[in-house]
């Protein structure tokens, strides 16, 4: 079951056009569905036939006022917390895409080593940088920081573990975007640094 991600604006549903395309043309088995994130505002406003392009669930947009913040960082686990849990699918394993990806050809999750318990994912190099600089560390055991993994942009779960997985992930997405201390290095009066990760307390 693929899925993928967006919004109730003209600027997603050009995305959606393209990722429902791709579905239908490039041999990709099992259905697709959008995620959608809507208001109640937007979706009163949301035209009938953008509604309608293609297998769609809609869900509570979770990009404003969320955490104390806007950001749609927090629709991604989001969606697909509310749809496992509330749409949960047949298939067994669920392929989660963003809305700026095209499919080119048929994805075999089993061939391609996915189970129960191991997701398979993009090697997302710049994360790198927050794993070399301790960040994990700071959120979870030490002895389980080496499973800490550079992993984005799309991924392969069984169904089983994504529902184990996405309110979690909705829950740490909010708890290291509300201490950017942590993360973020930042200037002093004088423009040197006086903190970022594992530095300066």
């Amino acid at each position: 079951h693929t899925v993928f991600c967006a919004e109730c604006t003209t600027y997603f549903d050009w995305k959606s056009a393209g990722v429902y395309y791709t579905h239908r043309t490039s041999g990709m088995p099992g259905p697709i569905t959008r995620l959608l994130a809507c208001s109640k505002q937007q979706f009163d406003a949301y035209p009938a036939s953008s509604l309608k392009m293609g297998p769609t669930f809609v869900h509570p947009n979770y990009a404003y006022n969320y955490n104390n913040e806007s950001s749609g960082s927090y629709n991604k686990p989001a969606a697909v917390m509310h749809w496992i849990k509330e749409s949960p699918p047949a298939e067994e394993f669920v392929l989660f895409i963003d809305a700026d990806m095209l499919l080119r050809g048929a994805i075999d999750p089993v061939a391609l080593g996915a189970r129960r318990g191991l997701v398979l994912s993009e090697d997302a190099s710049y994360l790198n940088t927050g794993i070399r600089a301790k960040l994990p560390q700071q959120y979870i055991a030490e002895e389980l920081a080496p499973l800490a993994k550079s992993a984005g942009w799309w991924h392969i779960f069984h169904r089983d573990d994504l529902a184990t997985i996405a309110p979690r992930w909705l829950h740490w997405c909010g708890a290291i975007r509300g201490d950017p201390r942590r993360y973020w290095r930042t200037l002093g009066a004088d423009g040197a640094p006086v903190r970022g990760p594992r530095e300066g307390g």
